[in-house]
């Protein structure tokens, strides 16, 4: 079959009743090549060229020498053009530039603003060698063009050429995604070796804290039991005093055998221990109690908790839990310069919500960033001067709290405040039940 140039003049040279004749050639399926491979993208076994021009007898020419190597749609103006793309997100656009409705260059400028249609390559074809036109369409995101006349050779090869980059293109593309996917599981997978490593550290370093630290404990508590043998020969004005300092101080040391007990037990994955009803309130007020011999007295404190809310807890491990929470609380507000009508303040609140009790717990000292904010409760992450901390108190709070089946969350903004809050199960008997005592556990 002769080559056909396309050209302008091709609509008159052809009696209607012969584009008649090719328009029904075209819709017959073609068999003058084999299928090719499908792509991975869009599941077809063919390349997708749309054809857009206002002129029947020029879509019909392009139809016919394309549809031997491509699957072929076609659209009268830039209007439907528009349309089909977004419909079949064809592997390559051929467009004339002056159309009714929309032009090729406002088609070309509509889908480069297009998030689906941004990358598929665009080939403009003109008749004239306006540059200015040109250059307008380049601006607008065209590929390439196409000057009419040019042969049915010459049109295939270049459509070859830009469906094939193009399909290279959306493999790079399909590929980087690939790899990205593939470095972020890397990046979480070394991260968790990075943390199991550093628990095997905790571990063994708790083992060590278990037989260095009980030792002297253990003189501490032989000293408060003689000291508990004098209040009976003290005078009884001071004996009551005397007594409850002794029992603040049988109380801490109490709890430092528990947390570093808890320490091991956190490194070493032990079981969680049984979970009772526990009145909020008085957690609250024991650890508040703790704490106001710790220099807390400056900080001003607002307590807003139902005297009757109860959750399903361990008394021990949720006296550490806020104890570590105010206590970082109180570090913060302390390195905040606060101006002369303002102060350290802190809230602590608890209410009950479809069968959770939600406790949040707000100061409004140095906040944090997002990035600190997002490593919080890793081990050994720490923000404080080296000897200040080690950065295993949150870790350690926050696993206690999964284990209980709470829910954290951390709101902060840097240089205002950071709020704590935490959804406890609740325990629905809770109005029926009596606290056994609001002193910490001995």
């Amino acid at each position: 079959m002769p080559e056909i140039v396309l050209t302008p003049s091709h609509a008159d040279a052809f009696p209607s009743n012969v584009f008649a004749d090719m328009r029904q050639a075209v819709l017959q399926p073609s068999h003058q090549s084999a299928a090719s491979l499908p792509t991975p993208f869009t599941g077809r076994e063919r390349q997708l060229v749309l054809i857009v021009d206002d002129e029947a007898a020029m879509r019909d020419i392009l139809n016919m020498h394309l549809q031997g190597s491509f699957d072929v749609i076609t659209a009268r103006n830039g209007q439907e053009g528009m349309e089909m793309a977004l419909a079949h997100l064809p592997d390559l656009i051929l467009s004339d530039i002056r159309m009714p409705v929309k032009t090729g260059f406002e088609l070309c400028r509509d889908l480069r603003a297009t998030l689906a249609t941004q990358d598929i390559p665009i080939v403009m074809l003109t008749a004239t060698d306006d540059r200015a036109m040109k250059l307008d369409c380049l601006r607008a995101g065209a590929t390439d063009f196409l000057s009419k006349p040019c042969t049915a050779a010459e049109l295939v090869l270049r459509v070859r050429n830009l469906t094939k980059m193009h399909r290279q293109q959306q493999e790079l593309s399909t590929q980087k995604q690939r790899l990205e996917l593939a470095l972020s599981e890397l990046q979480k997978k070394d991260e968790l070796l990075v943390r199991q490593e550093r628990l095997a550290a905790l571990g063994r370093m708790s083992a060590g804290l278990i037989h260095e630290i009980n030792n002297p404990l253990n003189y501490a508590l032989q000293g408060l039991h003689l000291l508990k043998s004098q209040v009976p020969t003290l005078p009884k004005d001071s004996a009551a005093e005397f007594s409850e300092v002794l029992q603040d101080i049988n109380d801490g040391v109490h709890r430092v055998t528990r947390i570093v007990a808890d320490l091991r037990g956190f490194a070493s994955g032990s079981k969680s221990r049984e979970r009772q009803p526990t009145l909020l309130h008085g957690l609250v007020d024991s650890v508040i109690k703790y704490l106001c011999h710790s220099g807390m007295q400056g900080y001003k404190s607002e307590v807003e908790i139902p005297p009757a809310l109860f959750i399903l807890a361990d008394r021990n491990q949720m006296i550490q839990v806020l104890t570590n929470l105010i206590k970082n609380a109180m570090d913060a507000m302390e390195a905040k310069t606060y101006a002369e009508d303002d102060g350290p303040r802190l809230s602590i609140r608890a209410s009950l919500e479809n069968g959770r009790v939600n406790l949040t717990l707000r100061d409004n000292g140095i906040g944090m960033t997002p990035e600190v904010r997002e490593h919080i409760f890793e081990p050994f992450f720490t923000t404080k001067e080296v000897g200040e901390g080690m950065g295993l108190g949150l870790s350690i709070c926050h696993s206690i709290l999964l284990e209980h089946g709470a829910v954290v969350d951390v709101r902060s903004v840097e240089g205002e405040f950071t709020e704590f809050s935490v959804e406890f199960l609740a325990d629905d008997e809770s109005p029926d039940i009596q606290p056994a005592d609001d002193s910490p556990t001995q």
